[in-house]
């Protein structure tokens, strides 16, 4: 879990840089992204993957950040 809470404060405070630079950005976990795994931890298999959440942001021009997956999203 700890790993995980950093991964997640990095996309997210990559997010931030971006935008300090004028990036319009966005960081989603990878169940946030669409991208759905099996609950193999540290093995996960995708087992789905909806890209509609990425493609709305990228359609809005912006940068799109996504969390290494490790198992179920």
């Amino acid at each position: 879990m700890l790993l995980a809470i950093g991964e997640q404060e990095t996309i997210a405070l990559t997010a931030i840089a971006l935008h300090a630079l004028n990036v319009d950005a966005v960081s989603f976990t990878g169940g946030q992204a669409g991208i759905f795994t099996d609950a193999a931890y540290t093995k996960a298999k995708i087992k789905t993957i909806n890209p509609r959440p990425i493609e709305n942001e990228l359609g809005a021009g912006k940068v799109v950040i996504v969390r290494r997956l490790s198992g179920h999203q």
